[in-house]
């Protein structure tokens, strides 16, 4: 009996785990089509909703798609901007102002504008309605969420700064060791 080979033999079959993960690739898959189909359609002037039920699923994915890219969005400034203004004495002293400028803006007050550059930036198709409403959404989270990674990253005990100084941990490693983490709850919570 060898302890370097291994006594067990796995058969190769076709489980229902399999297919769930297929139908899902492929539901994915089918998703990105139709939001992509969505997005550069023809702008329309009269829109017609269905009020069907099985309309639903079709409207649903659309605004969780918006939400998902202004998230994602959000979240990627909120590291950058966040990072930058915690580590940087000197950009702090503009960038932590500015952040609270643009937060006291309220969403609705820059709505029309944007809508209406949005829409003769892209005349004829549905993208600019698209992009307008995913920087509404981005903007309607961003600033807290910039805030609490910014409060997290100064926050942090010196202990854990130390001691991510005696492992000697680049910039990088960092970041993904200690001050993500550390900063997670908050980006959560926001």
């Amino acid at each position: 009996m060898s302890l370097i080979k291994s006594q067990v033999k796995l058969e190769k079959t076709f489980f229902l785990a399999d297919l769930i993960i297929f139908i899902f690739i492929f539901g994915a898959f089918w998703a990105l089509l139709k939001i992509a189909q969505r997005w550069g359609a023809p702008v329309q002037p009269l829109v017609e909703i269905s009020l069907s039920p099985w309309s639903l699923p079709k409207y649903t994915l659309f605004s969780l798609s918006r939400g998902f890219v202004a998230y994602f969005l959000s979240l990627i400034f909120t590291i950058i901007y966040g990072y930058v203004a915690a580590h940087n004495k000197k950009a702090e002293k503009i960038m932590i102002p500015i952040l609270d400028i643009l937060q006291s803006i309220p969403v609705l007050g820059f709505l029309p504008g944007l809508v209406i550059s949005f829409i003769s930036i892209f005349p004829h198709w549905n993208i600019g309605l698209e992009l307008a409403c995913i920087l509404m959404i981005f903007s309607g989270q961003v600033w807290n969420m910039t805030f609490s990674f910014y409060s997290s990253l100064k926050s942090i005990p010196q202990d854990l700064i130390d001691t991510v100084k005696v492992w000697k941990f680049g910039r990088l490693e960092k970041l993904l060791r200690l001050e993500l983490p550390y900063a997670s709850i908050g980006l959560i919570w926001n």
